[in-house]
């Protein structure tokens, strides 16, 4: 039988995201977002140098769950890397986005929370997005499809 990778890879576990501070991540996912705190721990140099190819870094590492996704924060203890922000167009910069229902309902709660919106909402036919930043620059979109298109229909 031919090997097939469709047999072999499973869903997906988590989004790992580089952080100056884990607490500050862990509260603003889980007092603001309304993530569960998952897990927390560390990682020595041993282990760190060959998997993550960052030479003499060792690592703290924090998991948040909800939503149907995990998300892992990661903080260089050793071997920091730098905190230079990207813009939107910067290759490798990426995103995390959740479905919403009632996209202006959840705007104004998050901003009751504090959360500060880096644009207004994209309004579209069958839908509408709007994006965030956490405290690390991480983006992050909520998006409301209508009609049951979108995600539903893919």
């Amino acid at each position: 039988m031919e090997f097939s990778l469709k047999d072999h890879i499973l869903p997906l576990h988590h989004v790992g995201f580089i952080v100056k501070d884990i607490d500050r991540s862990l509260a603003f996912y889980t007092e603001k977002l309304g993530f569960e705190f998952y897990s927390r721990w560390t990682e020595p140099v041993e282990e760190v140098e060959s998997g993550m190819c960052v030479p003499g870094a060792s690592l703290e590492l924090a998991q948040v769950t909800g939503y149907g996704c995990m998300l892992e924060f990661i903080r260089f203890a050793t071997g920091e890397g730098s905190e230079e922000k990207f813009l939107s167009n910067h290759i490798g910069t990426g995103h995390v986005s959740f479905l919403v229902k009632d996209l202006p309902a959840v705007m104004e709660h998050l901003k009751s929370v504090g959360v500060e919106f880096c644009s207004e909402p994209v309004v579209l036919p069958n839908s509408s997005w709007v994006m965030f930043y956490d405290p690390d620059g991480i983006r992050v979109e909520i998006m409301e499809f209508y009609r049951n298109k979108g995600f539903e229909d893919r």
